[in-house]
């Protein structure tokens, strides 16, 4: 993609390395290319705070700072990314706080990849939207053409896999540290 290509910025925030990676790649895949990682509630406001994202993903139990408390502080800054709590809990009063709290909404764990997928293109959408005034998926097909050397062939060098991937994000996954 081009470097021109308005980016949306993401906010994933979530204490399981495993969830961060399957979030990212699940952004990366329909199109995020500006990706940011946070492991607990405090380094999340951090990043919030450093690069002002349109969407923010966050668990609601990490450690120093639960995602609540992470939301008060967004909606506290007079934000409004589209935050989305993404939890395990199943109390209703969990979901109630959240609400009360502004979120604009509340993802269960565990959930199917094509529900999540589906979900962030619409969040993807209405956010590209609001921000640029354009279609996030039309900027995307378009952007995925031109680097083609035709609409329907990968250009050369590359399989057709290769062809439909977005570009690097801007922030890698985190790596694996050795336990002590």
């Amino acid at each position: 993609m081009s470097e021109n290509l308005k980016s949306l910025r993401i906010l994933i925030a979530d204490d399981s390395l495993m969830m961060q990676r399957l979030l990212f790649a699940m952004a990366q895949d329909i199109g995020f290319t500006d990706i940011h990682l946070a492991g607990d509630g405090l380094t999340a406001i951090k990043m919030f705070e450093q690069y002002q994202p349109q969407i923010a993903l966050l668990d609601i139990v990490m450690p120093n700072l639960d995602g609540i408390s992470v939301l008060k502080e967004i909606r506290e800054q007079g934000s409004d990314c589209t935050v989305i709590m993404v939890s395990g809990l199943t109390f209703r009063e969990e979901v109630v706080r959240c609400r009360k709290a502004g979120a604009n909404g509340y993802l269960l764990k565990p959930f199917e990849a094509s529900r999540i997928r589906s979900f962030l293109r619409r969040l993807a959408e209405k956010a590209y939207q609001q921000a640029y005034g354009e279609s996030f998926a039309a900027v995307i097909d378009a952007q995925r053409a031109a680097a083609t050397d035709s609409p329907n062939e990968p250009p050369a060098g590359l399989d057709q896999a290769d062809a439909s991937e977005p570009t690097q994000p801007k922030v890698s996954p985190p790596e694996e540290t050795p336990s002590a």
